[in-house]
């Protein structure tokens, strides 16, 4: 994707594939939350890793994903609900600005990269024994456990 300005329906023709996801934080500071951009950007955004469920090709493309729910179940019992609306208005939205800010400098996305777009529900803090299920309806879903 080299050309610019894109716009959240401008970039949907080049993304290939949804993955449902969950991230995975990890930061260093007692709050997070108050710790300011900076510092969140210096600590890798909290980012600590992602874990992607089964790519879905084409569904996606016709869903709504800003205002698609997504609910996050903790050992089998609904814990948060949150929609694409979250993220900065919609994933796509997020896109956009991420392929301008790369042509701003000089940069593109490329073909296999693969973008998490942020968190459609609020931070989960897991315990040990937790059993963590994002569902994203019929984009599919994503589970994990925690030892």
């Amino acid at each position: 994707v080299s050309e610019s300005p894109w716009t959240a329906s401008s970039i949907l023709p080049y993304i290939e594939n949804f993955y449902p996801g969950v991230e995975i934080v990890d930061y260093r500071y007692a709050d997070f939350t108050v710790v300011g951009g900076n510092a969140l950007i210096s600590d890798n955004a909290i980012h600590g890793v992602s874990i992607l469920g089964q790519k879905d090709n084409k569904l996606w493309q016709n869903v709504d994903l800003a205002n698609h729910a997504v609910s996050l179940y903790v050992n089998d019992e609904i814990n948060v609900t949150g929609s694409g609306e979250n993220v900065l208005g919609s994933p796509l939205i997020v896109m956009a600005w991420l392929a301008n800010h790369l042509h701003g400098r000089g940069k593109k996305l490329e073909q296999g990269d693969i973008v998490t777009t942020g968190t459609a529900c609020s931070v989960y803090y897991a315990q040990a024994g937790d059993i963590i299920r994002a569902d994203f309806g019929e984009l599919g879903s994503v589970s994990l456990s925690f030892l």
